[in-house]
């Protein structure tokens, strides 16, 4: 035995129907929409099963204003004005007790305003307002089946103040939509199930100001939106619970370390960026500086210490690492300290300490 309903409820609807083929010669059509509403809105369904063999299908949508216009192969220009000032509503239960079938689908919509154009092989032209006051949009869905079965679940519950949707196949369009909520709008699911041998899903989505745009074989758009969220909240939740379930989606893998031992570090010109040397580090030595030569910088790197200082360190001249890790001895270099010999560097250490030249006491006399 199935098992399918479905509850449509808005609060003002209003359709427009597909306008049918046009010719050169035909005008563009005109459409104009006002819709305001002051009163409650909400939609409940409940759904007991006990046992069916094929699928459970069940859905509640409510909307305080909801417009929708097709165009088919002729241009069109719309207007549309839509104000929710009262609260909407939309609940959708499902109690089993033994097996509610192969799938179980389940549908709960609210919003406050809802707005849907589409233009096939046309020209669509329009302007929409949509206002949401301050009051509530809520959507709520839970399923009850703690010793019970189904072969695959799906749930989706979507609550949104102010909801435009713009959809071409062959078309092009220029629009321009403006969105205000001023409601709480919260969107709660979930469920309990003893048994599913195939897939779970619940899904609950929540937006203040939402709109869509889709378009397919080579169409064409251009858009201003300007949305406006003042409500005081904006929430989704869910909760699931099941016995035994054959797919789950598991948790993201954590992230990845910053760096490892292999990593080569660039060093930054900025001395506020430069990271503190560590201690176990090996430092440069100053050289004694040779009469006649300008001082000079070694310019061979330090080999690290440890695993720690294998990312090199920064300075103003980069100092890479090597790949010996267990010598301390400087490599090689064609500079002064590997060409001049050690009592040289001390003779030149004492000339330079050595009393002015006779040429400066005869000056003196």
């Amino acid at each position: 035995m199935v098992r399918r309903a479905q509850i449509l409820l808005a609060g003002t609807l209003v359709a427009i129907l597909p306008c049918g083929a046009a010719t050169s010669q035909t005008a563009p059509s005109t459409v104009l929409n006002e819709q305001v509403q002051l009163g409650d809105v909400f939609s409940q369904q409940t759904l007991n099963v006990v046992e069916v063999s094929d699928f459970t299908d069940g859905g509640s949508h409510a909307s305080g204003a909801a417009f929708t216009a097709t165009l088919d192969r002729n241009d069109g220009d719309m207007r549309s004005y839509q104000e929710t000032q009262g609260q909407v509503a939309a609940d959708t239960r499902l109690n089993v007790s033994v097996n509610s079938g192969q799938t179980t689908t389940l549908t709960t919509k609210a919003a406050g305003a809802y707005g849907y154009a589409n233009a096939y092989g046309a020209t669509l032209t329009g302007v929409y307002t949509q206002a949401t006051g301050p009051t509530s949009v809520t959507a709520h869905s839970h399923v009850e089946a703690p010793d019970a079965q189904t072969g695959a679940v799906a749930s989706q519950v979507q609550a949104s103040g102010a909801a435009q949707v713009i959809g071409l196949q062959y078309g092009s369009a220029g629009v321009r939509t403006s969105q205000s909520n001023a409601a709480s709008v919260t969107s709660d699911g979930g469920g309990v199930y003893g048994y599913v041998p195939g897939s779970a899903s619940f899904t609950a989505v929540s937006a203040g100001a939402d709109v869509a745009l889709s378009g397919s074989n080579g169409s064409a758009a251009r858009m201003i939106s300007d949305q406006n969220n003042t409500g005081p909240l904006t929430q989704a939740a869910q909760f699931t619970a099941f016995g035994n379930v054959q797919q789950a989606t598991p948790a993201p893998p954590p992230p990845a370390p910053a760096s490892t031992p292999s990593t080569r570090a660039r060093c930054s010109t900025s001395p506020a960026a430069r990271p503190t040397r560590p201690m176990s580090a090996p430092r440069l030595r100053r050289r004694p500086i040779s009469t006649g030569r300008p001082a000079s910088r070694p310019t061979a790197s330090a080999p690290p210490s440890s695993p720690a200082t294998s990312a090199g360190s920064c300075c103003s001249t980069p100092i890479r690492p090597t790949a010996a890790t267990g010598s301390r001895r400087w490599p090689a270099s064609t500079g002064p300290k590997a060409t001049t010999p050690r009592p040289a560097r001390r003779l030149t250490a004492t000339r330079s300490q050595a009393t002015p030249a006779p040429t400066a006491r005869a000056g003196s006399t």
